[in-house]
């Protein structure tokens, strides 16, 4: 459900982050979608350089804390 808050990662697509690094180890690899506390290492591991991260801070009990986990993980 694009474009709307609370989607769901579809990590599927982290072959082609991977493809990406590999091509341009300098390049900039932004993920818009779906990031959460459950999925975010996996995310930056894959070479995602820049998360665009919606509900799981705007839904949150406290929005501080929350992206104070989410840049811890």
């Amino acid at each position: 459900n694009l474009g709307h808050h609370g989607g769901h990662a579809d990590l599927g697509l982290l072959s082609k982050v991977h493809a990406i690094r590999a091509m341009n180890q300098h390049i900039e690899i932004g993920w818009d979608g779906g990031i959460s506390p459950e999925n975010i290492r996996q995310i930056a591991d894959a070479g995602v350089t820049v998360c665009n991260v919606g509900s799981a801070i705007h839904h949150a009990e406290s929005p501080q804390s929350a992206y104070e986990n989410l840049t811890r993980l």
